[in-house]
């Protein structure tokens, strides 16, 4: 960073009832108190907003900020990504046990030591994880690899109709009724609003009735930030993404990296791209759903697969499960437009939606928050670590320039 201009960061929420600026007043609250703390300065906030190009819905949302001003340090801009008005109410339970199911097949072949897979049980071993996090691991033994995704797959669909014939056998008490009404309901809310939002969006067949709902978010992601891009009071782009959101952030991210911007002819050009310096990600599933993007993938269809993996190709790994690429390699020559982009993943061994990213080419940072397994998944947002080592990786230049902070100090994280 040159540290003469602004750094934009466009956060993108996750899943669930998201109100639009929640995401916005969670990661500024984040972010301030560790970038005072880093770079010894004090922060004014103000709420702006910026003209916009297009129609699209998008705008109503990105032309508002938060500006975090200050005379010593880093000029940060925080935009969010909201995106949840788009979601409701578009999965069945039908979507999401086809989800489940899919991403599960393909996640026992890519976790399989004997096939060159990474070994989950060593791993755990390694890590110390809890019995009932390893076991929510896709595929390091029997249990693993039927139990996560691929239990659920079968036992949602089923679950959900038995727990509406009990309803209806109950004893006529009103008060039982209701409390298992109230239990069941929630279950259901639960099972449609969060899971349902990731079948939605996992849905890559043209012919589906979801797949256009899919197309207008990466599209609406991609726009937002390719105006940021295009903004030459910014030196640098930051990109973040929480659980669904770190994979709304990737494909968009991925389609800049293919195509030319939707944008093309507004100044969206090479230069613009270069500003595009980081991509973070807290609470991903992005592993999984890689999963399912290959799951349907017949053991004949040589370049088929080897196509959908260059579809995906930003800082993908070479999978080792392409099977048949040794025998009919296929070059890729439809990629390479985000030569810079520093990629952190965040995740913490009691978050069972998120994990070590073993699919692409990105700096795995294992958290301990504290929180117990399944609430660590909403505690990153208020995590100093996360805020601290985002900071240090996208202001170095700031952080070694700052007098006020000593080699020690620093050691110590500010």
């Amino acid at each position: 960073m040159s540290g003469k201009g602004r750094t934009a960061m466009l956060v993108i929420h996750g899943i669930g009832q998201q109100n639009p600026f929640e995401t916005l007043d969670s990661f500024t609250q984040g972010l301030l108190p560790a970038a005072s703390i880093l770079f010894n300065c004090k922060y004014d906030l103000f709420h702006r907003q910026v003209g916009r190009k297009g129609m699209s819905d998008w705008e109503s949302w990105q032309q508002y900020y938060v500006a975090m001003d200050s005379r010593t340090g880093p000029q940060i801009d925080v935009y969010e990504h909201y995106w949840a008005y788009r979601m409701t109410g578009k999965a069945t339970l039908a979507d999401i046990s086809d989800w489940l199911k899919g991403a599960s097949r393909f996640a026992r072949e890519y976790y399989n030591p004997a096939k060159g897979g990474p070994n989950l049980r060593e791993r755990a071993r390694q890590n110390k994880d809890s019995p009932l996090n390893r076991m929510l691991e896709p595929g390091s033994d029997r249990l693993h690899s039927n139990c996560y995704l691929h239990l659920l797959g079968y036992a949602v669909p089923v679950m959900l109709p038995l727990m509406a014939f009990v309803e209806d056998v109950l004893p006529a008490n009103r008060f039982i009724k209701w409390l298992y009404k109230s239990v069941s309901g929630r279950l259901k809310a639960v099972v449609i609003d969060y899971v349902g939002d990731v079948a939605v969006y996992t849905q890559t067949d043209r012919k589906a009735k979801l797949f256009p709902v899919r197309q207008q978010m990466l599209t609406d992601a991609r726009m937002a930030i390719e105006a940021l891009l295009m903004d030459k009071r910014y030196d640098q782009v930051i990109v973040l993404g929480h659980s669904l959101g770190s994979v709304v952030a990737y494909d968009a991210l991925n389609r800049l990296h293919k195509a030319p911007p939707v944008l093309a002819g507004d100044g969206c050009d090479e230069e613009s791209y270069r500003r595009l310096r980081g991509l973070v990600t807290f609470g991903s599933p992005l592993d999984k759903t890689f999963f399912f993007f290959q799951a349907d993938v017949k053991d004949d269809q040589i370049l088929r697969e080897q196509i959908l993996v260059h579809l995906h190709s930003f800082k993908q790994k070479l999978s080792h499960s392409v099977r048949g690429a040794e025998r009919l390699p296929l070059a890729d020559e439809t990629s390479g437009n985000l030569p810079d982009v520093t990629w952190i993943n965040f995740f913490d061994c009691n978050d069972p939606i998120s994990g070590h990213l073993d699919a692409f080419d990105v700096d795995n940072q294992a958290l301990t928050m504290g929180a117990k397994f399944g609430a660590a998944h909403v505690e990153y947002w208020k995590h100093p670590a996360m805020y601290d080592k985002i900071l240090r990786t996208f202001f170095k230049t700031a952080v070694a320039l700052d007098p006020a902070l000593s080699p020690k100090r620093r050691a110590a994280g500010g």
